[in-house]
């Protein structure tokens, strides 16, 4: 029996692309092409939905946008299958994605002919990694199932990166919170290693996306 697919995904070029390698693939049929998370939600009320592919940064038209659309998805649609194929390398928003139960992860970069076993894993509950993803060794272990979650961060940690994106220096937050800077800057790379992030760019890139709130 054919599945029934909704696609969701920003930028309309990539909406037809795999709206259009699905049906010549005799995957599935596409229910709906959706750019923003609240025509997603009134899309997936509205139809019988087998397996939701996605991009993780979607804007939210008044519901929770980008990483936070996933645990508003999983809370409202618990059983709902969802693959998610996105153009960030982030490996905290990635690790996140896997926190809120998304099992299948493929990079844009990652040749489309993956999709369908991306889709067949979301459908059975089993884990797969687009093959750009597999081969970042620190992130996919092959004698696990899947990694696992990243630790918290304690409030400490969460502070000192907060204050650090605020703009301030190492050495202020030291002055500030009056502690040592060995100990500031110790706290931040801890932040840094539970987070996933390789950089202190990456690291901006996760606060940006109100990744924080939900890991403090």
């Amino acid at each position: 029996m054919p599945l029934h697919i909704i696609v969701a995904d920003d930028h309309p070029v990539t909406r037809i692309g795999v709206r259009t390698f699905l049906t010549n693939a005799a995957i599935g049929s596409v229910l709906a092409e959706v750019g923003d998370v609240t025509a997603l939600v009134d899309a997936l009320d509205r139809h019988c939905c087998d397996v939701l592919v996605t991009e993780l940064f979607m804007p939210g038209k008044g519901l929770p946008e980008g990483v936070r659309m996933l645990p508003f998805l999983r809370k409202r649609y618990p059983q709902l299958p969802i693959v998610v194929m996105t153009a960030s390398q982030n490996l905290g928003l990635l690790r996140f994605a896997e926190r809120c139960g998304v099992r299948s992860l493929l990079s844009k970069s990652d040749s489309v002919t993956e999709l369908p076993a991306a889709i067949r894993s979301a459908l059975c509950g089993k884990t797969y990694l687009g093959s750009s993803l597999r081969a970042r060794s620190h992130f996919f272990d092959p004698g696990r199932d899947w990694p696992r979650p990243s630790v918290p961060l304690s409030a400490c940690e969460s502070r000192v990166v907060l204050q650090w994106a605020s703009g301030l220096s190492l050495s202020k937050i030291a002055q500030f919170q009056r502690r040592r800077l060995n100990t500031v800057s110790r706290q931040k790379l801890v932040a840094m290693n539970k987070l996933c992030v390789n950089n202190e760019m990456e690291l901006i890139e996760v606060l940006r996306s109100g990744l924080l709130d939900w890991v403090e």
